[in-house]
């Protein structure tokens, strides 16, 4: 490789390594409303066996579909990156109903993982890992 490429190509890796991965920066949070909770965690999608990156060029491409107890209310929730999220959330439980991927096609399958958004305090509920989607609408 010449010594005038490798300058160029250390430039255009250095923006993309940061992508791959996303900090928290609780700092930068707002202030809840009193009834509110902060919840947490990373949602990762493993297909033929290689973990997928959840958007493309800033456009989500994988989102979930939350259920809050006692709701009939829907929430989608586009998720970018490498699934890192932050949501602040009403106190209560909520079900992962679904997913949805725009990858080639729609594709949407059921979860059915349940959380708790507890007031005032702020949860980690892990990494949701999906494999294997095979299942297009």
């Amino acid at each position: 490789m010449s010594t005038f490429l490798k300058p160029i190509l250390i430039l255009v890796m250095l923006p993309l390594a940061g992508c791959a991965s996303s900090a928290i920066d609780f700092s930068k949070l707002e202030s809840l409303p009193p009834d509110e909770g902060i919840v947490f965690g990373r949602v990762k999608v493993i297909e033929g066996g290689k973990e997928k990156i959840l958007s493309l060029l800033g456009e989500s491409k994988f989102g979930l579909v939350l259920l809050p107890e006692n709701s009939s209310d829907a929430i989608y929730v586009p998720l970018k990156g490498d699934g890192t999220f932050i949501w602040h959330l009403p106190s209560r439980r909520y079900t992962v109903a679904s997913f949805e991927w725009h990858n080639s096609g729609i594709l949407g399958g059921r979860v059915f993982a349940t959380f708790k958004a507890s007031k005032n305090k702020t949860t980690y509920i892990g990494t949701l890992t999906l494999s294997s989607l095979s299942c297009r609408i």
